[in-house]
């Protein structure tokens, strides 16, 4: 069968992508949904991390939580890929990231005037730990993609420090996790509100504040919960009306 279909990256919404556990070729698509559509930049543990386009920075653990695999059956599974020449993986202390061979050839249409950057997708504004590697060497704000969008500044420029050390880090690893889903905070005051109300969920306490970011990033959530007792996978559900900043973000999916 030639040719090919565009699916929207909101198929990761719908009940049927939903039924777990994942397929192969689920998994495989799954891959090219969440591979970066254009470079960025985020930090893991105040560590800065370069992401690529056609990358993906997702841990094991992630993708067995993701797929409902087991930890051995996705490590075959990226490693079958690999052989294949699909992907590539580099593997680090700070985040293991895996590198879709041809990704341009998967968004490359060649019956319009698009180029590989250019997708019905890429029309969204990130947030300062999602700008691009060539933003930040440039130093300059981006301009609208589309004539009649809003004007508006591309790249909302936050004050972490203010916040302490360690606790920096951690919002701003919240930041770049709800970057990646294309959901931008609006304001520095939206920050602080995040700031203090993981605060009031971790009592102060910074190693506990992380477990609950790190808690609702492992669990692909979309806000902070308090910290359950059972592991990340352990079937917990968010709590309804007790997600923080609910409103306070701007969603662009």
């Amino acid at each position: 069968m030639a040719g090919w279909i565009k699916i929207s990256r909101d198929i990761v919404n719908h009940w049927l992508w939903q039924d777990k556990p994942f397929s192969r070729g689920q998994a495989w698509i799954d891959l090219l949904l969440m591979a970066a559509w254009k470079e960025r930049i985020f930090f893991v543990r105040g560590i800065r991390v370069e992401q690529h386009r056609g990358d993906v920075c997702l841990s094991v653990r992630e993708m067995c939580e993701r797929w409902h695999w087991s930890n051995g059956k996705v490590i075959r599974f990226l490693n079958e890929l690999e052989t294949a020449q699909q992907i590539t993986q580099q593997k680090s202390n700070v985040i293991n990231t895996i590198s879709i061979v041809n990704y341009d050839k998967y968004q490359m249409d060649n019956t319009t005037d698009e180029t590989p950057n250019q997708t019905a997708d890429d029309t969204t504004n990130d947030t300062t730990n999602g700008t691009t590697i060539e933003e930040l060497k440039n130093n300059k704000e981006v301009k609208p993609l589309k004539e009649n969008q809003e004007k508006k500044t591309s790249k909302m420029q936050f004050d972490l420090a203010k916040y302490g050390d360690g606790w920096d880090a951690l919002i701003g690893q919240w930041l770049a996790y709800k970057s990646s889903r294309r959901q931008s905070y609006k304001s520095q005051a939206s920050v602080d509100i995040l700031f203090k109300k993981l605060q009031t969920l971790s009592n102060g306490d910074l190693a506990k504040a992380r477990m609950i970011v790190e808690q609702s990033i492992g669990n692909n959530w979309s806000g902070l919960f308090p910290l359950k007792d059972v592991g990340f996978g352990g079937g917990q559900t968010p709590v309804p009306g007790r997600e923080v900043l609910g409103s306070n973000f701007e969603n662009r999916d």
